[in-house]
C-alpha cells in the first residue's frame, strides 16, 4: 500500500511541475530585449594568454562568415596569443 502512495505523489508532483512551467513561460526571449555587449563578455586575458595586438588577420571561410552575419546580431572574434609563438581563437556570438 505505500509503495501505491508514494507512486501517487510522485505522479501529483510531476503534473504540477508540468503545470507551472507552462504557467510560468516567458512571453519574449532574453535576445530580443537587449543585445548583449559581447565586449564585456570575453576577457582581452586570462592565464599567460593575452588578446593579440593588431596585425593579425583572421582566416575564414566567407560561406562561413556571410551565414554567421545572417544568423547572428553580433559577433566577436578574438585571438589570443601566448609567449609570441602560440595562437587561439575565440568567436562569440549573440542574437
Amino acid at each position: 500500500m505505500p509503495s501505491v502512495l508514494v507512486a501517487f505523489l510522485i505522479a501529483v508532483l510531476m503534473i504540477a511541475v508540468c503545470v507551472g512551467s507552462i504557467i510560468d513561460r516567458p512571453n519574449t526571449r532574453v535576445s530580443n530585449e537587449r543585445i548583449a555587449n559581447t565586449e564585456s563578455q570575453f576577457s582581452k586575458q586570462f592565464g599567460f594568454w593575452r588578446e593579440a595586438s593588431q596585425g593579425y588577420e583572421e582566416v575564414v571561410n566567407p560561406q562561413t562568415k556571410k551565414l554567421f552575419d545572417l544568423i547572428y546580431r553580433k559577433t566577436l572574434v578574438r585571438i589570443y596569443v601566448i609567449a609570441d609563438r602560440y595562437f587561439i581563437m575565440q568567436n562569440g556570438n549573440h542574437g
